[in-house]
């Protein structure tokens, strides 16, 4: 079974309890291992999700990205175990212009991913830079390009990120 990492605050407003509501009742149709992330920072989130991870793959995500799509977990994860060259993927998202790139075979690359993200385990170290919630994925990827990864979009499943356009605002924010 895959580990999933779900990182989520308390004290949630009524809409965003509604997107943790949605994107929890669909990933427990997944043949996932839930773990929660309460009110962790950005950071210790990666690492702790890192340390605690038991799959060789793991899924990290925020509560707001919603999987879309039959076979998900499965279709993600033969892609992430066929192409060993991938640190990290994620899935286009069914947001217009929120997932610009397009490509070809099981994972194609792009310059950085966010959430839903596929995690190659035993990546992420304490070496971790330090950074701001607005620039985790960006610095994720330096990072992981330092070490020899790539980053990319895996064909054939999808996710809605249900807080598309307030998501990085700090009002919305709260926990991190």
């Amino acid at each position: 079974m895959i580990d999933l990492f779900v990182r989520t605050m308390s004290g949630k407003d009524k809409l965003r309890q509604a997107f943790y509501d949605a994107t929890l009742a669909r990933w427990e149709r997944e043949p996932v291992r839930i773990r929660l992330m309460i009110d962790v920072h950005y950071r210790k989130a990666r690492l702790l999700a890192e340390e605690q991870a038991q799959s060789e793959i793991y899924i990290f995500t925020d509560d707001d990205c919603l999987a879309h799509g039959k076979n998900w977990t499965e279709t993600g994860l033969t892609a992430m175990m066929r192409h060993p060259e991938y640190g990290a993927c994620s899935t286009k998202s069914l947001i217009v212009n929120e997932s610009p790139f397009n490509g070809e075979g099981d994972i194609f690359p792009v310059p950085c991913v966010g959430a839903p993200m596929w995690v190659r385990r035993g990546i992420i170290k304490d070496d971790l830079p330090e950074y701001l919630y607005v620039s985790e994925c960006i610095e994720l990827h330096a990072y992981m390009k330092k070490k020899g990864f790539l980053q990319g979009i895996i064909n054939g499943i999808f996710h809605v990120h249900l807080g598309h356009g307030f998501s990085t605002d700090p009002r919305w924010v709260l926990g991190y």
